[in-house]
Parts: structure tokens; C-alpha cells; sequence
């Protein structure tokens, strides 16, 4: 599966790049900008206001149009109605500002900027740049059209990516602004006016389409990008599309859902949990498989029936359980835990078995419709794409088999493996993988149980062939190959 492409977000400059500005003034100890290299408008200190702290000091109305702010304390200032027009706000603080109609005109602020609480009510802000920075913020009312707040790094800056989340946007105009993760918790987000809007999908939670159609009239678009660490590409939809959507994936989601069991029959709070949950229903399926694959003496069929009697248990409150089950059906990951444990203490004395090629991500199972919807459906895979953090099979059990895994993690850190069959050592339905050396210790090797629907990883360094950040995950579950190859190929369908 390839890695998440690389979006380019253009973002405004004056003489020089502002971001590069912001380094340059605020990184004092960087040899790779110098300052004469900047332009005039960046070298004239009458520009700059350096480490002045204004906090809390009524502003309103000022002229700042062109001014850099470098190392600013603005904490809780008055900027309502202030001309910030063209301003590149670098390294400041701007908690609980009040920039309500004030005029941010192509103004750049990021460089580690912190705007929690900032109020941008009303601002005139078309388009602005929001790009390294941080914060809880409101924009009801402000004309942000054109404005860009994601965070694209240059050729040398160090962008890190932006920790900005909108909490009201209340009649806002977003149209054709690029917005970093637009979708779903924002109040107001069904009143905003979002035709032309580029923005991330939440490749980690399910989107409310619903909210985010409302902005778009039928007749215009929108273009969506996958998620850092997503395969996927660029994709644009209309407003019609992105309406249909809601209930298309909502489809795809209960359609994925394959248990072992008959859900027309489920009785009970876990089995109607597994019901609605394809994490867990894959997980049921997975158990169940190897249940059939292990010896049924008295000592596993009592295991069994324990553990069958207590798998919707959840530990005292104040333990949490491992939030990747997390879900409606499963508030606290309680029932996913259980199976993955069980999962862990079958796999290596169940029978030998083969097991086909596959590929295994940590999203949710999804299967495509079967109607007249699978083509706009396929599209939206191809936008969202996979999580880069896969494990994936190749035929195991006639001793020509391959697992390999490959995952993309913050900054850019990889993790990546490849071993063949021979190189692993199995038992039933687990394999270790190695480093290759004589004797490999836990910490120079990764064990995972394979089975058709999920791979649960069992032991061993949980960084294994990784990068400083990046770790393999608890568990994968198996996605319909057609979709797989939809969110790698070059080209999304038309």
C-alpha cells in the first residue's frame, strides 16, 4: 500500500516565505536562515514589534497592516476592529484574544503561535493562514473564504503540522478555504457556507456527511484529502455527492459486519454489540476460527466457557481499556479486549493451517454496496484510503509465503518488515519474525497471530524495524482486496 501523498497547500508570502520569516525571527540559534537574506520589508525593525508584551491592553481599532509580530504577549488584548492586514504573526501568544472584526487580510500567523481561545467573530479574514500553530478557536461569522489553516511545510521550515480546532463557526464563510480536519465537532458547521472548501478527512473516526452537505449547495463542490498517514488521493466531490454519502457509508459500515453467529438471532448486550461493530463482529469470526482449529479437552472447554461468560466484562472504573475498541457498542473496549486476549492464548495451540493472501489495516472492516451507490462509494475510498499501518499476507502454508508490514508514523518515522516464510517461526497460528541474528532476544523480534479476518500482534518489541516514533498496532483487520487496490492505484476511478 503506498504512503499518504503528499498534498500541496499553497500558503501566502510577502517578499520572502512567511513561515520562513517566522524561523528566521524567532529561531535565533538557525544557521540555515540568515536574516539578511530576508526581504526589506522582513530586515526593517520599524516593521517589527520583537518580545513587547500586550497582554491584556485595549487595541481595538489599531493600524498593525504589514507588522511583524515576533515572540508577541497578546494574551487576552482587545484587537476588536484592529487592521492586522498582511501581519505575519510568528512564535506569539494569543490566548483568549479578542480579534472580533478585526481585518486579517492575507495575514500569516503560525511559527508556534498559541490562539487558544482566540475569538475571530466577525473577522475579515479572506485569505488568511493559519499554519504551526495551536489553539481552540471561534469563527462565527467571519469571512475566511480563500483562507488556508493546515500546515504545509516548506523546503527547509519545519512545519510540524497544525493543532488548531475550531469549536463554533456559526454563518461562517469557508468558500474555497483549505481547512485542516473541517469535519464534525465544530458547532455550527451545518450554517457555514463551504462550497469550494478543500479539507482532510478524519481517516480515524467516522465523518457526519450529513453537517458537512449542508454547506454545500448541490450545484458547487468540495475536494477532500486523506489523512496524514493515509493512503489515498485528492478527490473532488459535489455537493450532490457528498449528500448521498451519509448513507453510503453508513451502508458500507453495517455491511462489513460478519460474525459467526446469526445477528437475526442475537440475544444478548454482547452479541448485539458484536452486531453492530465490524471490529468486533471480525474479531468473533476470527475466534471462532480458531476455536475450531485447537483441541476441545476439559481443560480448554472449561477455559472456553470462562471466558465466553465473562467477555463483556469491563475492569474497575479508573482502568481504561485499550481505546482501540473503543466505539457505540463498545463504550470502554471492554468485549474487543476480551477476544484479543483469547486470540493470543489460542493462536499457539491451534492447528497449522493455510491462510490466503490478504492485506490488513487498522480501519475498520469496510465492504462496498452492491448497487447502483458503488461507484460514488469507491470513490470515497480512494479519497480516504487506508491507514498506512498494515500487515500484509501472502498465501502462509506451503512454505513459500511472505508477511511483510509497513506503517507511516508522526514525522515521517517508518516501520517496515518483510520475511518469508522459512525466516518465521510458527507455531499454530502465530509467527515470529526476526532481525535475522542466531539467537534473537523478545526485543529483536515481533510475534503476530494470523488469522483470515484479523492479526493480532502477540509479543516481542512493539517497535520492531521502526522509527523513534512510529509502533506496530494491537490489531489489523482484513480489507476486501478490490478496496485496497481502489486506494493505491495512481489514479482514483472516475
Amino acid at each position: 500500500m503506498a504512503a499518504a501523498n503528499d498534498i500541496v497547500v499553497p500558503r501566502p508570502s510577502t517578499e520572502e516565505s512567511a513561515l520562513d520569516a517566522c524561523v528566521a525571527f524567532s529561531a535565533k540559534g538557525r544557521s540555515d536562515v540568515a536574516r539578511a537574506d530576508l526581504g526589506p520589508r522582513l530586515r526593517d525593525p520599524k516593521k517589527r514589534i520583537e518580545a513587547e508584551d500586550r497582554s491584556g491592553q485595549n487595541l481595538a481599532g489599531r493600524n498593525f497592516s504589514g507588522k511583524i509580530f515576533v515572540s508577541a504577549k497578546l494574551k487576552a488584548a482587545s484587537l476588536r476592529g484592529a487592521d492586522l492586514t498582511g501581519a505575519i504573526i510568528c512564535s506569539s501568544d494569543l490566548t483568549g484574544v479578542d480579534l472580533t472584526g478585526a481585518h486579517l487580510e492575507r495575514a500569516f500567523i503560525g511559527g508556534g503561535t498559541e490562539l487558544d481561545g482566540a475569538n475571530l467573530g466577525g473577522a475579515s479574514a479572506h485569505g488568511l493562514t493559519i499554519a504551526d500553530a495551536s489553539g481552540a478557536i471561534r469563527i462565527d461569522g467571519a469571512d475566511l473564504g480563500d483562507a488556508t489553516i493546515m500546515c504545509e511545510p516548506g523546503d527547509f521550515v519545519p512545519c510540524l503540522g497544525n493543532r488548531i480546532s475550531i469549536v463554533s463557526m456559526f454563518g461562517t464563510n469557508l468558500r474555497g478555504a483549505t481547512i485542516d480536519h473541517l469535519c464534525c465537532s465544530a458547532l455550527g458547521l451545518q450554517t457555514a457556507r463551504l462550497g469550494g472548501v478543500t479539507t482532510q478527512l478524519n481517516g480515524y473516526h467516522d465523518m457526519n456527511f450529513t453537517l458537512l452537505a449542508a454547506g454545500v449547495a448541490e450545484s458547487e463542490r468540495i475536494t477532500l484529502i486523506p489523512d496524514y498517514g493515509f493512503s489515498g488521493h485528492k478527490t473532488e466531490f459535489t455537493g450532490e455527492e457528498v449528500h448521498q454519502l451519509a448513507p453510503i457509508v453508513n451502508r458500507m459500515q453495517l455491511a462489513s459486519v460478519h460474525p459467526s453467529f446469526d445477528c437475526s438471532r442475537s440475544r444478548t448486550d454482547v452479541e448485539k454489540a458484536i452486531c453492530a461493530d465490524s471490529k468486533l463482529a471480525a474479531l468473533d469470526r476470527a475466534l471462532a476460527w480458531l476455536w475450531e482449529k485447537v483441541e476441545h479437552n476439559a481443560a480448554q472447554n472449561a477455559d472456553q466457557g470462562k471466558w465466553f461468560s465473562t467477555r463483556g466484562d469491563c475492569p474497575p472504573p479508573g482502568e481504561d481499556s485499550r481505546g482501540s475498541f473503543v466505539s457505540a457498542a463498545d463504550p470502554r473496549g471492554c468485549i474487543g479486549l476480551a477476544y484479543v486476549e483469547r486470540i493470543k492464548q489460542l493462536a499457539p495451540v491451534s492447528t497449522a493451517t493455510a491462510i490466503g493472501s490478504a492485506t490488513y489495516t487498522t480501519d475498520r472492516p469496510m465492504d462496498m454496496p452492491r448497487d447502483k451507490t458503488a461507484a460514488l462509494a469507491q470513490r470515497f475510498i480512494a479519497a480516504r484510503g487506508f491507514r498506512v499501518d498494515e500487515i500484509t499476507v501472502k498465501t502462509l502454508g506451503n512454505g513459500a509465503g511472505h508477511i511483510s508490514g509497513y506503517g507511516v508514523w508522526a514525522n515521517g518515522h517508518l516501520c517496515g518488515f518483510d520475511a518469508s516464510e522459512p525466516e518465521t517461526k510458527r507455531a499454530g497460528s502465530q509467527f515470529r519474525i526476526t532481525d535475522g541474528s542466531a539467537t534473537p532476544r523478545d526485543d529483536d523480534s515481533i510475534s503476530f497471530a494470523i488469522t483470515p479476518w484479523v492479526v493480532v500482534r502477540v509479543g516481542g518489541d512493539k517497535q520492531f524495524q521502526c522509527g523513534a516514533r512510529g509502533g506496530w498496532s494491537d490489531v489489523y483487520f482484513r480489507q476486501p482486496d478490490s478496496l485496497v487496490s481502489t486506494a493505491d492505484g495512481l489514479t482514483p476511478p472516475q
